[in-house]
């Protein structure tokens, strides 16, 4: 390949991996948007404020999960807003995979809630999409690497 070719396909390399990299930022933020997961989780907790408390929420966009930390009435209860959480399906898919921490029985805000527990949430979704976005980052570096060894 002649070395001008090379440079002009090397700089649009560049260009598209970067426009290709701002079109993944902008898809996963959307898949990212707190505010709908959080509506559809807590819609999904049993007995809200009279079984079951959220505590708080941390979401990390970069793994696609939101770890939540929850006071229950009962281990069954937590058990309860779990397993609802990985029934719900929308648009016949099941955008959540929760996992229960152990169960910690002990004093919390109020004599009601007689345990406390952490719960993951994976989005699935965003996950799957942050895994896909490691690999197409590294197809993007592959080709322009072949080119500069002059594969490509």
């Amino acid at each position: 390949m002649n070395a001008n070719l090379r440079k002009e396909l090397m700089a649009y390399y560049e260009i598209d991996n970067r426009v290709l990299g701002a079109q993944d930022w902008e898809t996963g933020s959307r898949m990212g948007v707190v505010l709908e997961h959080l509506l559809k989780i807590t819609q999904q907790a049993v007995g809200a404020g009279k079984q079951l408390l959220i505590s708080d929420i941390t979401f990390r966009a970069a793994s696609g999960r939101i770890t939540i930390k929850l006071v229950a009435n009962s281990q069954k209860t937590a058990e309860g807003f779990t397993r609802r959480l990985n029934d719900l399906e929308i648009d016949g898919k099941k955008p959540y995979v929760a996992q229960l921490g152990p169960w910690q029985q002990t004093k919390t805000i109020d004599d009601m809630f007689t345990g406390r527990a952490d719960m993951s949430v994976e989005i699935v979704e965003l996950a799957a999409f942050v895994a896909g976005q490691k690999k197409r980052d590294k197809e993007r570096e592959k080709r322009i690497k072949n080119l500069k060894r002059g594969i490509g």
